[in-house]
C-alpha cells in the first residue's frame, strides 16, 4: 500500500514530460532563428521569411508585372538592353518565388522553373539561373516527382 502512492507520483511526474509542448529550436551564433507561424494550416515559410501571404501575392504580382512589361519589350525591340532586363526581371522573379516567398513548395517551383528555363534560353551563362534551375530540378527528382516541362 506504502508503494501506490509513490507510483501515482512516478507517473505523474512522467506523464508530465511527455505533454510539454516542444521547445522551439534556438539559433545558433551566427544561424538565422527558426520562424514559425501562428496557424497550422498556413504554407510554409521560406526560411526567414515573416511575409503575411498577402504580402507574398502583392509582391509576385508586381515581379510578374515587371517580368511581363519587359517581355512586351524584348518582343518589340530584340536589342541587347531589353534582353538583359528581361533576363533580370525573370531571375528576380524567379528568385523571389523559389527563396524567399512564402509559398508552399507547390506554388513555388514549378513557376520559378519555366522562367529559369526562358533565362537561360536568353542567357546560357547566368550561373544564378542555372543554379537555381538545377537545384529545382533535384528537388523535384529526391521527392520522385516528375520535372515538370
Amino acid at each position: 500500500m506504502k508503494r501506490l502512492p509513490l507510483l501515482f507520483a512516478l507517473a505523474v511526474l512522467a506523464a508530465s514530460f511527455g505533454c510539454a509542448p516542444p521547445e522551439t529550436p534556438a539559433a545558433k551564433e551566427g544561424e538565422k532563428p527558426v520562424t514559425t507561424t501562428a496557424d497550422p494550416k498556413a504554407p510554409p515559410m521560406a526560411e526567414g521569411s515573416t511575409e503575411t501571404p498577402e504580402a507574398t501575392a502583392t509582391k509576385i504580382a508586381e515581379l510578374t508585372k515587371k517580368y511581363e512589361d519587359a517581355q512586351a519589350a524584348y518582343e518589340k525591340s530584340k536589342d541587347e538592353a531589353t534582353k538583359k532586363a528581361l533576363v533580370e526581371a525573370g531571375v528576380a522573379y524567379a528568385d523571389y518565388r523559389t527563396f524567399k516567398a512564402n509559398l508552399p513548395p507547390r506554388e513555388k517551383y514549378a513557376p520559378a522553373l519555366k522562367v529559369y528555363r526562358e533565362v537561360l534560353k536568353l542567357d546560357p551563362k547566368n550561373e544564378g539561373a542555372k543554379e537555381a534551375h538545377d537545384m529545382i530540378v533535384a528537388i523535384y527528382k529526391q521527392m520522385g516527382r516528375p520535372v515538370p516541362e
